[in-house]
């Protein structure tokens, strides 16, 4: 497999799990978008590890290779605010209840 295939197999997938996380996220399922931020981490690294390697693609795979992260990046900052939203109404249902942040971590420092 080349360097191109590689990176977008991997891009590809960190793809994939973002849009999973976004659908575990929306239905409040906490474990699998646990084991989905694990499932990402091979990819993530693979990537991180080869980003020198875009340089020596021609500008067109580059082209491609950047429309698929632009992609990924606005899906993640959505995730974001998917997250940001659920952990707001979580804070919220604590605030009511009585149990603020420093009772749940309470450490005894």
């Amino acid at each position: 497999m080349n360097e191109f295939d590689a990176l977008m197999k991997h891009l590809m997938t960190l793809e994939a799990l973002t849009e999973q996380k976004i659908d575990a996220a929306t239905s409040r399922n906490s474990n699998r978008l646990v084991q989905l931020l694990q499932e990402e981490l091979d990819s993530l690294n693979y990537i991180n590890q080869h980003l020198l390697d875009l340089a020596t693609l021609s500008p067109a795979q580059r082209k491609v290779i950047g429309q698929h992260a632009m992609r990924w990046q606005e899906r993640t900052k959505f995730l974001h605010d998917v997250l940001q939203t659920q952990l707001g109404y979580c804070d919220f249902v604590r605030m009511l209840i009585g149990n603020s942040h420093t009772q749940a971590i309470n450490i005894d420092l």
